[in-house]
């Protein structure tokens, strides 16, 4: 039996109707040689990327209808790359290494796993890729560090980057989590278990996995739906960024960047916090108001 997700997505060539994970793609046709770049392409040239990547990435913003940042202190920059919140819409823009192993971090992205935030949209823009995440309240409790590796584990990940710094709480309630999933809101914090570290499968965990796994794809469904109605033309994007906006309204979607007990939290030591992970918190929010700063100015996209 179709999935409604495999239904929405049959007839767009460009998307694999089995998966999420086919990234939309920056047509070749919009892009112009020798275009200058803004300040959004000269961080990604920073970052050893091609001229052609970096346009890639600027063109990216333009078809979302989103506002190309013009201040430095409006984006939040990483080893990987750059991740940009929006506080309006509750979600994070991730620009980041198609390949991680340019970071220098042993690390991957787990798309498969059901313990990590899986994005409402990619789109490849050649060596860099952009994912939009929904953003979550932050997770507070410290026994879900462990709990989350264990659940990890069984999947064969290693969740090598734990602690409460790299968490938030899905704000779905299922049979085995009725106040919401702990979820990893990082993309790359995982590599594979060696065969012998994985733990014997467990028939209930893998059943929750599913649960989890199955009910995170359904309540952003809709969000995913309209950016796929709506690539890639910017005026047509309005409806995804309005999803969004009801998103935020319904708690589905939330700046937990915001949130003074994500700083205490990723202060703690004991959940692999320390003062440069809640400086990191309070610089993600601070960059946002920036940033919201530049779109209310009147630079922002059609979507405002």
């Amino acid at each position: 039996m179709r999935s409604l997700l495999q239904k929405w997505f049959k007839n767009d060539a460009d998307r694999d109707p089995e998966t999420l994970d086919t990234p939309f793609q920056v047509p070749d046709n919009l892009l112009k040689p020798n275009t200058p770049l803004g300040l959004l392409g000269e961080t990604m040239k920073g970052y050893g990327v091609s001229g052609e990547t970096a346009q890639k990435v600027e063109k990216a913003f333009e078809l979302m209808g989103l506002p190309v940042p013009d201040d430095n202190d409006q984006f939040v920059r990483g080893r990987e790359g750059i991740l940009l919140f929006d506080d309006a819409h509750g979600v994070v823009v991730r620009i980041e290494y198609t390949d991680q192993g340019r970071s220098g971090y042993d690390l991957m992205r787990a798309n498969d796993s059901a313990w990590v935030v899986q994005p409402l949209a990619t789109v490849d823009a050649g060596e860099m890729l952009i994912e939009i995440c929904p953003g979550f309240k932050p997770e507070t409790d410290g026994e879900r560090v462990e709990q989350l590796k264990g659940l990890m584990a069984h999947e064969g990940y290693n969740f090598a980057d734990a602690g409460l710094r790299n968490m938030g709480r899905m704000p779905i309630s299922t049979p085995t989590f009725p106040d919401g999933v702990p979820m990893s809101i990082d993309r790359a914090v995982v590599n594979k278990l060696e065969e012998g570290l994985r733990p014997v499968v467990d028939k209930i965990v893998d059943l929750v996995r599913k649960e989890v796994m199955n009910a995170q794809r359904e309540l952003y469904a809709p969000v995913r739906r309209e950016f796929a109605q709506g690539w890639p033309k910017p005026e047509k994007m309005k409806d995804f960024w309005k999803k969004c906006r009801d998103f935020v309204q319904e708690g589905k979607c939330a700046a937990g960047w915001n949130d003074p007990a994500a700083w205490k939290a990723h202060e703690n030591r004991r959940y692999g916090g320390d003062r440069t992970a809640r400086e990191k918190t309070m610089k993600a929010s601070s960059s946002a108001k920036k940033y919201a700063a530049r779109r209310d100015a009147g630079n922002g996209g059609p979507h405002l």
